[in-house]
């Protein structure tokens, strides 16, 4: 054989990694231990695991306390969890991380199923605590019988730190005395709603109620919405009779109500604004929309007569979150 046109295959032996490069190796891929193959040792911080670096040393430097500076190498994983509850309207956390606090404190956006609730006399369902301190904050204020309510917009830097305070956990929002502010945070509110609210109701019977003006079939479609989003319809619609009530000192009447109020209850799909045809039915959407509600509004101001204002009733204990972890350490 010639060497020159068939060159010999040169074996290269393989390298083996030492014990400890073998160590390395594994503590490198950071691998998810399987929940029955992991030996979990409890601690004292509630129902949660961390997922973080800052949270593994801070789990490792437990174990090394509790083995009085001694590392146990028979541990091969630790879970820590952390309880959150709703309890007397304030959510309460046990040593939970800084990282979540801020979407523990999570108010906008939510579906109203996972909100801090509170009962109120009148409704099947518990009402989003923030929205019923917005109201008593609102009557607190004389807000009802602002000017323009729900129809002037806030300054821009007062809202977003209002609701900022909101967000952060902060109780300084009940400090607010602008009642423009507090109007339009009960706005974004709904507009924020991961399903608004009017689409769980089928556009074609909208439209056919605001078609024959029938205040009884809107609010049949009303009652067709499922809980707890009906009930907080209802409690939106209370706070457009007690403005109502209010129209000839704030200007505010069922129409002019459900022109700011609708669009916040639904979504219409994009569209070019190139093209004449899809923006016309937008606009056609939208007033179909406002006349909806106008038609619910004014049902429910004649449901209303003679019957005292809602109240704010006893906090609601139904609903306890915890945070489970799908995921734990592998300390090698």
């Amino acid at each position: 054989m010639d060497p020159l046109v068939n060159p010999p295959i040169l074996k290269i032996p393989k390298k083996r990694n030492s014990p400890r490069k073998k160590q390395q190796l594994q503590a490198s891929r950071a691998i998810i231990a399987p929940p029955n193959s992991a030996v979990n040792s409890e601690s004292k911080l509630g129902n949660v695991v961390g997922s973080d670096d800052k949270l593994r040393e801070r789990f490792e430097n437990m174990k090394l306390k509790r083995n009085k500076g001694q590392r146990d190498d028979n541990i091969t994983s630790v879970t820590i969890k952390a309880s959150i509850a709703i309890e007397g309207g304030t959510v309460r956390k046990k040593s939970v991380p800084e990282e979540w606090q801020k979407a523990l404190n999570a108010t906008f956006g939510l579906p109203p199923q996972l909100c801090t609730n509170t009962r109120v006399k009148g409704y099947k369902s518990p009402i989003p605590t923030i929205l019923e301190d917005m109201r008593s904050m609102l009557r607190n204020i004389n807000g009802f019988c602002s000017e323009g309510i729900f129809r002037l917009a806030p300054d821009k830097h007062h809202f977003d730190k209002f609701k900022e305070d909101i967000s952060s956990g902060s109780q300084k929002y009940r400090e607010c005395r602008n009642a423009n502010c507090i109007a339009n945070l009960i706005k974004v509110w709904f507009r924020d709603l991961p399903v608004p609210a009017l689409h769980l109701v089928d556009f074609t019977q909208i439209a056919s109620c605001v078609e024959k003006k029938d205040r009884v079939f809107a609010s049949v479609l009303l009652g067709t919405l499922p809980e707890p989003q009906q009930s907080i319809l209802k409690w939106l619609l209370d706070l457009c009779v007690e403005v109502t009530a209010q129209s000839k000192k704030n200007r505010m009447t069922p129409e002019a109500l459900a022109i700011v109020i609708a669009p916040n209850l639904y979504r219409v799909p994009e569209f070019d604004p190139t093209d004449m045809q899809s923006g016309l039915a937008a606009m056609k959407k939208t007033k179909i929309y406002s006349k909806f509600w106008k038609s619910l509004i004014e049902w429910r101001f004649e449901k209303n007569k003679g019957r005292p204002e809602p109240g704010r009733g006893s906090i609601c204990h139904s609903k306890v979150l915890e945070l489970f972890v799908v995921e734990s350490y592998c300390i090698l």
